[in-house]
């Protein structure tokens, strides 16, 4: 649901394995692509972002790369629906947008922001969620995150996927608002433990240069 203050709606997706969620993403973006929908794609780290564009190429699902800095005047909905493919772009605390910037294009696209995992603190999400607030449409923003990943491991994913296998859950996703909830809380908490909040190429490193009481979690 949107929510009483937001313009978008948000969805955890979480599967048991990477390979389980990077099926199903690529599905979703075709699918999303075939619907008419402007996609954009984004991610926090190197290492997956690197991986995401590999995944594209792989899969011959046609994308565009947005620059480093993102600004207001360089999002063109329209065009982007025109173009017909996706588009990757990457957020950090540089990007500030609110209310009062003009995006270009019709204000009623339908616009599907999918990332393609959590940042282990809240605030490198929080800067997505500004963006769509800001947009002048509503979207929808889907995240996509394995229990395999640093930040579910952390988070207790081994229990959760202990729960799946009870449950004789495989390829399918666990979706529901208690979840991410959960992980909204779990951010807080790594962020209370952490000493820094400095730029990594991956989620191992970041807890690594971050939070090293935590690393540890990580399989």
């Amino acid at each position: 649901m949107f929510g009483l203050f937001n313009k978008y709606k948000l969805r955890d997706k979480v599967f048991k394995t990477d390979a389980y969620k990077w099926d199903f993403l690529i599905n979703d973006i075709k699918k999303h692509l075939e619907s008419d929908a402007v996609v954009i794609i984004t991610g926090h780290f190197k290492k997956t972002l690197d991986k995401l564009q590999e995944t594209l190429e792989k899969n011959a699902i046609k994308f565009e790369k947005s620059k480093n800095s993102i600004r207001a005047s360089d999002i063109d909905l329209q065009k982007m629906k025109n173009s017909g493919i996706a588009s990757i772009m990457h957020f950090d605390e540089t990007n500030s947008f609110n209310n009062n910037y003009e995006f270009k294009g019709a204000k009623k696209e339908t616009l599907i922001i999918i990332m393609i995992e959590h940042h282990p603190v809240p605030d490198q999400d929080n800067t997505i969620f500004s963006f769509a607030n800001a947009l002048p449409c509503k979207s929808e923003i889907i995240c996509y995150t394995s229990l395999e990943e640093p930040f579910m491991c952390v988070f207790g994913g081994d229990r959760i996927i202990s729960l799946m296998d009870r449950l004789g859950i495989q390829d399918e996703c666990i979706e529901n608002s208690a979840l991410s909830g959960s992980i909204k809380s779990a951010q807080k908490k790594i962020k209370s433990q952490s000493y820094s909040n400095d730029i990594a190429d991956s989620a191992e490193n970041w807890f690594s240069y971050n939070c090293p009481s935590l690393s540890d979690k990580i399989n």
